[in-house]
């Protein structure tokens, strides 16, 4: 948003007399009418400026307030993430002020928070604070190509770094939160220009995403452009969808670009400057409905660029797509008389009939340009007058037509308002607690095409869909960890959240902590992992811990995270932590105040001060080149002294200095000029060569300097006692604080080694410069600090070699090389017990068993604690019990079914020391059950196990099938089995699958079986002989409350009507339900896919809802042409196994299921076996 000087009067009395208090005009049509008020000028940064600016909108007869909250990266409230801006009062609320104030007025104000998305910061000079996320987060930052992240005005965060993606959501939603805010407002969400975009991080992830790219990046090359583009996208579409889940009616706008001409077609906008230059692609927003009021900045002089202003607002009035649009005309670009023109035709219908939903204007601090020189100044018509020009008809600047004349509400949102508005989905995608980037999310059900809605996680692992009709929906997720499904319930006005969380494959290896760079309120932390992994460090003042920083959920090799705020010269204890995974504890130590002012003194000679002899005195030259400053003074040389030069230097410190001088050099110099240096200790004489080395700094002094004190005793002295016949200069001096380290510690040892803490000794450092303390290195990472010769370390591993070395440092962190190493064996403690119980599930209630496993390295086993209990951990069946055997068996009172029971063991090793506590994965108490109709009408989420075995009837890649031996009903169970030739005993948790009743969370138990795929037909299975029309069934003691029975599936049927027609209705099959059973079907193929599908008509009368061939889906009469879709049952054949043709006549056995498509719930065939015109596709078992 452009910002402009203001230009102030103090004619609010006259507002007020004039305006008083105005009433709404229920006839007068809604409209919004609003300024922009931003940080840059004064307006709300304190009680009397807000006072002020409501009463100023009031006299305007505008309702609603878009104010600058966040400037760059700082705040006019108190931010829970950012600083105050430095011209904010921290002691005063601006933002809740200003919300209170504009709510009690008369009519109501809105307040909608407006703050500048991702430009940060815009100096060069960074940020005082060190809170401030310019600061705390440097890798956020958007840059070129070459790696330049300033861009001329400032720096600004990537949103393809998921970082900042995360960071800048947050900031937005603590405004929803906390605030009672009709609104957020964006601005600057977009990109400065192609050339941006290239944050490292966002690079990666695009060139992950598009395998065939390679480095270097063109910044034209389309699909980089719309990656970037995309990514701006994915940040308006996670900040809408989560900000709704706080508020649903909390209204999200955004000041989005114009810039040239506007579109005067359709194809113009890709070549528009917002979708092209800065990729920011509003148009989409408005259509996916992730902005409700868009508020593009047409910012244009009416008396120069009236076309340009045209075209844009009528292009942004067509392209509401259900939403609002208010203009944002210019205000401070054009006269008072133009800018009632340029909102009078915001409310002129297009050719399409469209017109804009308001008006807020740039800005309240410019509100004309009156004598159009560009400037806002004394010349422009006041404030006052301006206000005057929206609301009365006196008005000289309006020609007696105030586009404002009457007071109106905002117009309502029905999309958030009416009884039947739509509700949303959103969620994320993590594994371990990673975001999973680049999922695909695919959205079925109810209202939706039969392809449904395709989204991708964006990098943080979110998705959303916006805009759906409450329902019922199916939402699966495909990515690298596997597929996931579940059902959602989508209610109006609400988001409904479905997240998918996936098991990591292994533990994470943390390694290589370092300690990468310390000062005197801040520590930064690397480390590198064998996956990719989450970033967070837990820390505290003690061992104890007790804080952590914020998880960062983009995985990476190589983690940084930096600990903010701490205390000058403290320690600080942490702990490394990805994907769950926590290192030992560590110590740093931040810096002290540095005690040394400067490290460089130059007296030069107009400093200095000299004596003569009345023969020889001291001349001033500047004709050497090779002199220091503008000149130096020189005199001739004598057998006998009588001319001094004397520096005086300002020692800002004790310490040592190494000393040195300058002059320039020429053939008539001395070549034994003699410097004499006076300190406390005495002095120090130089017989320095002039002839040579001029026009640099020569020493003379050690290379380790003298001692010298901060008392104004020392000075240097030249004199021009020498052979005579030659010249003297006198110059320049510099003295130079030498910074020597303590000496190296010796004598490192351990005086006492027990269990978690390692005590050590060593003897002690010296230091010119003292030695302000020692630290302590375990395995080379710092472990603690010292300011004696002697450490505890608390936190030592136990059961592990550790090598210890030790630094001094002085008062100035100057540290010392490490000492030799100290090496220990730190005392074990026994492994946690890995137990294992008889689960995962039991139909007994009572009797439970357990064995155990544990070992040390040192003392070995003495003996174990045992618990029983309802959770992990818990001991509230049986209390802890010493035992010396590794195995227990209980009887306890009957458990309830869908109940747990866990045991929970503790080793004890012979030295005492306790193990961490080991607890099994526990016993589920499963529901009996005899028969597969008995397990149906039990609710979802309920656990079962079968009584006795079931024969299974068909194998796929991701389930199988079992059945009664009767044939009579069926259940398909989430799992494998080695072959269908033998039976199997299951136990699981009832859930579905659209409409199918599925065992999942399956346990399975089988004999070893010979492993060769027979059909079931030879198991004792027989296939139920069935028309189309009958699978599916109808409903099956279903009770849509619990989820107990079975939905019946539909189908389409031609049904003949009274007057003799013949109507499509969408009907239950016939019959009992029979998903999950093994049939058989005849007919022919009458639609064959290259998915492995086809659809088989057997004359029943039935086909299914399908978008294929010539189908046409709004058709619903009949017209002579049955065939118009792909009449009959959707068949999926085994893999590995072709479609038949079109045409031919089959034999299909398989197993009754279904799926979903345009939110129905359709009939489907898993084929196990294909008979073509007598003809098996499958080809018969070996022979036994």
């Amino acid at each position: 948003m452009k910002h402009c000087c203001i230009w102030t009067i103090a004619a609010v009395a006259l507002c007020t007399l004039v305006f008083g208090l105005a009433c709404v005009h229920a006839s007068a049509e809604l409209e919004f009418r609003a300024f922009w008020a931003d940080a840059f000028h004064n307006g709300f940064k304190s009680q009397a400026q807000c006072d002020q600016l409501i009463a100023d909108v009031q006299a305007a007869h505008c309702n609603a307030l878009i104010v600058q909250v966040r400037r760059r990266g700082d705040t006019y409230f108190p931010s829970s993430y950012e600083p105050f801006a430095s011209d904010a009062d921290p002691n005063f609320d601006a933002l809740k002020y200003l919300i209170d104030k504009a709510h009690s007025a008369v009519p109501r104000i809105e307040v909608h928070a407006w703050m500048c998305t991702l430009p940060i910061w815009n100096s060069q000079t960074a940020p005082s604070s060190q809170d401030h996320p310019m600061n705390r987060f440097p890798q956020y930052l958007t840059k070129t190509a070459s790696g330049v992240t300033w861009d001329g005005s400032g720096y600004v965060f990537d949103p393809g770094h998921p970082g900042a993606l995360d960071y800048t959501t947050n900031v937005y939603l603590d405004v929803v939160r906390r605030y009672d805010v009709d609104g957020i407002h964006y601005d600057y969400v977009r990109f400065y220009g192609r050339d941006r975009g290239y944050n490292d991080v966002s690079v990666a992830r695009f060139l992950a995403a598009h395998p065939g790219k390679t480095l270097p990046l063109d910044n034209d090359d389309e699909e980089w452009v719309q990656w970037r583009r995309d990514q701006v996208t994915a940040l308006v579409r996670r900040t809408y969808a989560k900000a709704l889940a706080i508020n649903p009616n909390i209204k999200v706008s955004g000041s989005t670009i114009t810039w040239g001409d506007g579109p005067t077609s359709e194809d113009q906008w890709y070549s528009s400057s917002a979708y092209s230059a800065v990729m920011q692609d509003w148009r989409s927003w408005m259509e996916e409905g992730i902005l409700d009021i868009n508020c593009p900045m047409t910012y244009y002089r009416d008396y120069k660029n009236a076309d340009m202003y045209d075209h844009w607002i009528a292009f942004e009035k067509d392209h509401k797509y259900g939403r609002q649009l208010v203009v944002g005309p210019g205000v401070y670009l054009n006269t008072v008389e133009d800018t009632m023109s340029q909102i009078r035709e915001t409310r002129i219908p297009t050719a399409l009939g469209n017109k804009a939903d308001g008006i807020t204007m740039y800005s309240y601090a410019c509100t004309n340009d009156e004598n159009m020189d560009g400037l806002n100044n004394a010349q422009d018509v006041p404030q006052a007058l301006f206000f005057s020009a929206l609301v009365s008809p006196t008005s000289t600047y309006n020609g007696g037509d105030p586009p404002f004349a009457d007071v109106v509400e905002t117009p309502p949102m029905p999309w958030k308002t009416d009884a039947n508005a739509p509700g949303h989905l959103a969620g994320s995608v993590t594994a371990n607690g990673v975001w999973v980037d680049g999922a695909v999310v695919h959205l079925t059900g109810y209202n939706l095409p039969p392809e449904g809605r395709v989204t991708r996680t964006d990098g943080t692992g979110f998705y959303a869909f916006i805009g759906l009709k409450a329902g019922v929906y199916d939402v699966s997720v495909d990515s690298p960890y596997g597929p996931r499904s579940r059902s959602v319930v989508v209610s109006p006005h609400q988001v409904c959240m479905a997240d998918f969380t996936y098991a990591g494959p292994q533990a994470t290896v943390i390694s290589n902590i370092k300690v990468d760079k310390t000062t005197t309120s801040t520590i930064t932390v690397t480390w590198n992992t064998d996956v990719l992994a989450t970033s967070q460090l837990r820390y505290g003042p003690t061992p104890a811990l007790g804080k952590s920083t914020d998880l960062y959920g983009y995985p990476e090799t190589s983690h940084s995270v930096t600990i903010w705020g701490l205390p000058k010269f403290s320690s600080c204890y942490f702990q490394v932590v990805s994907n769950g995974a926590a290192s030992p504890i560590y110590c740093a130590t931040t810096l002290p105040d540095s005690t040394a002012t400067s490290t460089s003194i130059i007296v030069d000679n107009p400093q200095g001060t000299y004596e003569t002899d009345g023969t020889n005195i001291w001349n001033t030259g500047t004709s050497s080149k090779d002199k220091y400053g503008a000149d130096y003074n020189y005199t001739n040389t004598a057998d006998i002294p009588g001319c001094w030069f004397a520096w005086f230097p300002v020692i800002p410190v004790d310490g040592n200095y190494a000393v040195y001088v300058w002059y320039p050099q020429g053939s008539n110099r001395s070549k034994e000029a003699k410097y004499t240096i006076y300190y406390n200790e005495g002095t120090i004489e130089a017989s320095v060569n002039q002839q040579v080395n001029g026009g640099k700094w020569n020493l003379i002094t050690n290379p380790d300097g003298i001692p010298l004190t901060a008392d104004g005793g020392t000075f240097i002295e030249l004199s021009n006692y020498a052979p005579a016949g030659k010249v003297v200069i006198a110059d320049a001096v510099k003295f130079v604080l030498v910074r020597n380290a303590p000496s190296v510690p010796t004598g490192l040892h351990p005086t006492n080694v027990q269990l978690g803490s390692v005590a050590l000794d060593w003897s002690p450092s010296t230091g010119k410069a003292g030695v302000a303390g020692y630290k302590i290195y375990r395995n080379g990472v710092q472990a603690g600090t010292s300011v004696d010769t002697s450490f505890v370390d608390t936190c030592a591993p136990a059961g592990t070699s550790l090598s210890y070395t030790v630094s001094a440092f002085d008062p100035d962190d100057l540290e010392s090389a490490q000492s030799d190493p100290a090496t220990v064996f730190g005392p074990s403690v026994p492994s946690t017990p890995v137990v294992r119980d008889t689960g995962p599930y039991s139909l007994d209630r009572s009797q439970f068993s357990a064995v155990w496993s544990s070992s040390d390295l040192s003392s070995g086993i003495a003996g174990y604690e045992v618990a029983v209990g309802t959770s992990s951990g818990a001991s509230d069946l049986i209390d802890w019990t010493l035992t010396t055997a590794a195995s227990i068996s209980v009887n306890i009172h009957a458990q309830p079914y869908g109940g747990k029971v866990f045991f929970s063991v503790r080793a004890k090793n012979n030295n005492g020391a306790w193990s961490d506590v080991g607890t099994s994965h526990g016993v589920i108490i499963a529901w009996p059950v005899h028969s597969i109709a008995e397990a149906k009408m039990l609710p979802d989420d309920t656990p079962i196990m079968f009584a006795y075995p079931k024969m299974p009837s068909y194998a796929g890649d991701n389930c199988f099938y079992i059945q009664e031996n009767g044939g009579y009903s069926g259940i398909r169970v989430d799992g494998t089995v080695n072959d269908v030739d033998s039976p199997v005993l299951v136990a699981g948790v009832l859930s579905r699958t659209y409409r199918e009743r599925v065992i999942s969370q399956a346990w399975v138990q089988q004999g070893s079986g010979s492993g060769i795929r027979l059909s079931s037909i030879a198991q004792g299975i027989h296939p139920l002989a069935m028309t189309g029309r009958d699978l599916g069934g109808a409903d099956f003691k279903y009770n849509p409350s619990t989820g107990a029975g079975q939905c019946a599936t539909y189908a389409w049927r031609w049904v003949k009507m009274p007057d003799e027609t013949m109507v499509r209705e969408f009907l239950p099959v016939g019959g009992t339900n029979n998903l999950g059973v093994l049939v058989k079907i005849s007919g022919r193929v009458s639609w064959a896919g290259t998915d492995g599908t086809f659809y088989l008509n057997d004359g029943s009368g039935y086909d299914d809802y399908k978008d294929t061939m010539n189908y046409d889906p709004t058709q619903t009469s009949f017209t002579g042409n049955e065939q118009a879709g792909p009449a009959g049952v959707k068949i999926v054949v085994p893999t590995g196994t072709a479609a038949p043709p079109i045409g031919s006549y089959a034999s299909v056995i398989g197993v009754v299921s279904c799926y979903s498509a345009d939110g129905k719930v359709l009939r489907v065939l898993r084929a196990d076996k294909i008979d073509i015109a007598g003809e098996d596709t499958i080809p018969p078992p070996p022979p036994i």
